[in-house]
């Protein structure tokens, strides 16, 4: 039986517990998305929220960021992403709504954090 240098299992050992707790863009972006569409704490109109993306979610809505979120309590549900495509540091996230519509979610990424950017209906 060969034996493994101890050092060489404790870089190995790190090593995959690393790469066990750190979560894809594609998964922080889900958390931002769940966020946004449960949450009812206010901070997230600044937080998860570029100023372009807020008034776009504002446009689109017909209310403000602040009424949103407010409204999560009541209705609030986790969106269905089905479908996250990052390239370098913006990403599109694809969302169908409970009637089968779509919507594409643009974000970016500012200070390590994804940030909602911009919505478009898709059908």
């Amino acid at each position: 039986m060969k034996r493994i240098p101890l050092a060489l299992t404790i870089v190995a050992a790190a090593t995959g517990l690393t790469a066990c707790g750190s979560k894809s863009d594609s998964q922080k972006i889900k958390d931002v998305l769940n966020e946004v569409g449960t949450s009812t704490d206010k901070s997230v109109c600044t937080r998860d929220f570029t100023p372009a993306g807020r008034r776009t979610f504002e446009t689109a809505t017909g209310q403000t960021c602040l009424t949103g979120i407010a409204q999560n309590g009541k209705t609030g549900s986790k969106p269905n992403v089905t479908k996250v495509s990052v390239t370098g540091s913006t990403a599109t996230a694809t969302l169908k709504g409970s009637s089968g519509g779509t919507a594409d979610v643009t974000l970016v990424k500012q200070g390590g954090s994804w940030k909602i950017s911009g919505l478009k209906s898709a059908g």
